[in-house]
C-alpha cells in the first residue's frame, strides 16, 4: 500500500507538475496577448490620428480647390473683358482710319488730276515720256 500511496503522490505531482507548466505556457501566451493588443492599440490610435490628419488635408484640399476655380472664373471674365475692350478699341481705330482715309480719298477725286507725264530729251535726242507714279487710296 505504501507502493501505491508513493505512486499516486508521484503520479500526482507529475500531473500538478503538468498543470504548472500548463498553467506557465498560457501565462506567457496571455501576456504575449496582451502585448499584442497593446501594439495593436497603438497601432489603431495612430492610424486614427493619421486619418484625421488625411481628413483635414482633404478638406483643406477641396478649400483651396474651391477658390482656384473662383480666381479661374474671374481671370476668365477679366480676360474676356479685355479682349471685348481691345476689340472695340481696334475698331474705333479702324473706324477712324476709314473715315480719314475716305475724306482724303474725296478730297483728291475733287481736285483736278496732277499733270503725271513729263518729256524728257535724252542725250541722244529723242524724247522720251514717263509716268510719274502717284498713289491714291480707293474705298
Amino acid at each position: 500500500m505504501q507502493d501505491d500511496n508513493e505512486y499516486w503522490k508521484h503520479f500526482m505531482l507529475l500531473e500538478i507538475s503538468d498543470y504548472s507548466t500548463h498553467l506557465e505556457d498560457l501565462k506567457k501566451e496571455a501576456e504575449l496577448y496582451n502585448q499584442n493588443t497593446q501594439r495593436l492599440q497603438y497601432q489603431f490610435l495612430n492610424l486614427q490620428g493619421a486619418n484625421q490628419s488625411l481628413r483635414t488635408k482633404l478638406v483643406q484640399t477641396e478649400q483651396s480647390l474651391q477658390q482656384m476655380e473662383m480666381e479661374r472664373h474671374k481671370f476668365t471674365q477679366d480676360a474676356l473683358i479685355v479682349n471685348n475692350n481691345t476689340a472695340n478699341y481696334v475698331i474705333s481705330v479702324l473706324q477712324a482710319q476709314i473715315a480719314e482715309l475716305t475724306q482724303l480719298a474725296h478730297g483728291q477725286n475733287n481736285q483736278s488730276a496732277p499733270d503725271t507725264t513729263r518729256t524728257d530729251l535724252s542725250s541722244n535726242g529723242h524724247s522720251e515720256t514717263t509716268l510719274k507714279h502717284s498713289s491714291y487710296v480707293y474705298v
